[in-house]
C-alpha cells in the first residue's frame, strides 16, 4: 500500500518567509495595519479563528505568525488559470466547496493538524457585505471539540472601513490585528456546543461603525449598489446607483451620502436606516417576508455572462444574456438560447468574490457575474438571498441561513 503524502511541507515555510520579506513593508505602507504577533512553537499545532473582512485577510494574518498557516479556500480560487496550481503550491491552501458542507475538507484540517500544521479558519465563510459577523454554523464547534488543540482567536478591526466587499477602490484607515482570545482545550472541551458557539460568536464580533475612527475616499460609495438592492423609499428594486460618494434611487430620484464615518446621511441628517448593516438587514426582512408562490419574475439583471467549470478545471464561458429569477428555476436568456437551471437541483448557492453569483448542479458549478464590457454593478446578493429563502421552505432549521 502506497504511502500518502504529507500535507505539511517544508516548501511552505520557506515561501511563507519568502513573501513575508517582500510583502510586509509595501502592505504596512498601504494599509497601515498594526498586529499582534505570535511565534508557533516546533511540533504545536493551532487552530486560527478570524472574522473575515478584507480581500488580503489570509495574507495579512499570516504577517503575524512565523509559520505558514494552512487556510481552508472556496474551491473557485482552483479554477484560476496557472494561478490555481502555484498557489496550491507555495501554501497547502485547503479546498472547500462554497456553500457546501465538505467531508474531505475536514479530513485535510485533521491531516494538518495531526502534521504539526496550523490550520486558519474564516468560520463566516464569506466576507461580511454589511459589516456585522455573517451567519456561522454551529457545526464548526463540533469540529473544534475534536482537535483538541488551542484555538486562537484573532480579529481585524478597521478592515470593512478600509475594503467594504462591495466596493473596488480602497479607503484611507487603519488596521488592526488583534488577539482576543487564546482558548486551551481544558477551557472548552467541557462546554456544549451552544456554549462553544455563542462564546466563538461573541469574540468574532467587531463593529467598525462604533469604532470612531475615519475612513477616507474621494469613491466611498461607489458600488454599493453590489450590497443595496431595494430602495426604502420607493421599495423598487434595482434602482440604486451610486458614483463618488452618493447614491440615489433612479426611480424615486432620493439621494443618500455614504460618510468616513461609515453613516448613511440624506440631506445631511443621518437617514433613518443610518448604516448599510440597518439597510441589509431590512432587505432580509423583505426576502423572508415575500411570498414565493408568485408566478411572476422576482428578480432579473441584464448583461451578465455566466460560466461553467468543475473542480480543478478551468471556467467555460456558456454565454451573455440575461437572467431571471421564478419561484422555481434560473432562466439564462442568451441571443441564441434559454437555459433553465432547477433551483431544486441547485447546491451551494453563494456569492463568490465581490459580486459573483455562484451555484453547483451535480459536480459542475455555474457562475454569474458581470459581463465587464457592459456594466459594474451586479447585485448577485439578492439571487443568492431569495434562491436560499426558497430553498428554505419546509426547512425550519435552516431558515436562519440564505448563503450569506
Amino acid at each position: 500500500m502506497a504511502k500518502k503524502k504529507p500535507w505539511v511541507k517544508k516548501r511552505h515555510t520557506f515561501f511563507k518567509k519568502f513573501l513575508h520579506l517582500i510583502l510586509l513593508i509595501p502592505l504596512k505602507i498601504k494599509y497601515r495595519f498594526k498586529r499582534d504577533k505570535f511565534k508557533i512553537k516546533k511540533n504545536k499545532s493551532y487552530i486560527v479563528v478570524c472574522n473575515h473582512v478584507t480581500t488580503l485577510d489570509p495574507i495579512f494574518l499570516n504577517l503575524a505568525f512565523n509559520k505558514m498557516l494552512y487556510y481552508v479556500g472556496s474551491d473557485d480560487l482552483f479554477n484560476i488559470k496557472y494561478l490555481s496550481w502555484w498557489l496550491q503550491f507555495i501554501t497547502g491552501i485547503i479546498p472547500k466547496s462554497k456553500g457546501r458542507s465538505d467531508i474531505q475538507t475536514v479530513k485535510t484540517m485533521l491531516k494538518v493538524l495531526k502534521e504539526g500544521g496550523t490550520v486558519a479558519v474564516f468560520p463566516e465563510g464569506n466576507r461580511t457585505y454589511s459589516g456585522e459577523l455573517c451567519y456561522i454554523s454551529p457545526a464548526i464547534t463540533k469540529f473544534f471539540k475534536k482537535t483538541n488543540v488551542p484555538i486562537i482567536i484573532y480579529n481585524i478591526n478597521g478592515g470593512y472601513g478600509v475594503d467594504p466587499r462591495w466596493a473596488n477602490k480602497k479607503r484611507k484607515g487603519h488596521l488592526a490585528f488583534n488577539i482576543k482570545r487564546i482558548l486551551e482545550p481544558a477551557e472548552y472541551k467541557d462546554l456544549t456546543d451552544d456554549e462553544l458557539h455563542n462564546l466563538i460568536l461573541e469574540e468574532l464580533s467587531v463593529n467598525d461603525m462604533q469604532s470612531g475612527n475615519l475612513f477616507k475616499s474621494k469613491n466611498k460609495a461607489e458600488n454599493i449598489e453590489r450590497v443595496l438592492f431595494r430602495c426604502p423609499e420607493c421599495m423598487s428594486i434595482n434602482t440604486i446607483e451610486s458614483q463618488k460618494n452618493e447614491f440615489k434611487c433612479t426611480k424615486c430620484h432620493t439621494t443618500w451620502e455614504y460618510n468616513e464615518n461609515l453613516t448613511i446621511t440624506k440631506d445631511k441628517e443621518l437617514y433613518k436606516l443610518p448604516y448599510v448593516k440597518d439597510w441589509y438587514n431590512e432587505q432580509i426582512k423583505y426576502i423572508l417576508e415575500y411570498d414565493v408562490n408568485t408566478s411572476d419574475v422576482i428578480f432579473e439583471d441584464t448583461n451578465v455572462e455566466i460560466y461553467s467549470f468543475t473542480s480543478g478545471k478551468i471556467k467555460n464561458l456558456i454565454g451573455y444574456g440575461t437572467i431571471k429569477l421564478y419561484k422555481d428555476h434560473l432562466e439564462f436568456n442568451a441571443d441564441t438560447e434559454i437555459i433553465n437551471y432547477n433551483l431544486s437541483d441547485m447546491e451551494g448557492v453563494s456569492v463568490a468574490g465581490k459580486s459573483g453569483l455562484l451555484f453547483r448542479i451535480g459536480d459542475t458549478a455555474f457562475k454569474v457575474r458581470d459581463n465587464k464590457k457592459l456594466r459594474h454593478n451586479f447585485n448577485s446578493l439578492k439571487y443568492v438571498l431569495m434562491i436560499n429563502h426558497i430553498k428554505n421552505q419546509g426547512k425550519e432549521d435552516q431558515q436562519e441561513f440564505l448563503g450569506i
